[in-house]
């Protein structure tokens, strides 16, 4: 079974380490065949979580990015507001990949 789907990686611009690429393949067999230690499981979850939240993430990241660049030029008054926003929407996004760590 391929976890990593290689040519929607190279669409998206990025292809994963040959680490992680391990990682995941010995991660699904120790999963498959029911032998898999505590850590092995709770450390499958915590990248189906991260995996899960990965398009939140990027998209937080955009509009972080454009708020960066409309204070930077002037667009924005950078008043306390749109700060609280900003860590709100980094906050959800961050919470959402960690299970709730913030």
């Amino acid at each position: 079974m391929e976890i990593v789907d290689k040519k929607a990686s190279r669409v998206l611009g990025f292809l994963p380490k040959q680490t992680l690429l391990d990682e995941l393949e010995e991660l699904d067999k120790a999963l498959t065949e029911g032998d898999a230690t505590p850590e092995q499981e709770k450390r499958g979850l915590e990248l189906v979580t991260l995996a899960d939240a990965a398009p939140a993430l990027l998209s937080a990241c955009k509009t972080l990015a454009e708020d960066c660049r409309m204070a930077l030029s002037g667009e924005w008054d950078k008043g306390d507001e749109g700060f609280q926003a900003s860590l709100a929407l980094l906050e959800s996004v961050i919470a959402k990949a960690t299970g709730g760590d913030v």
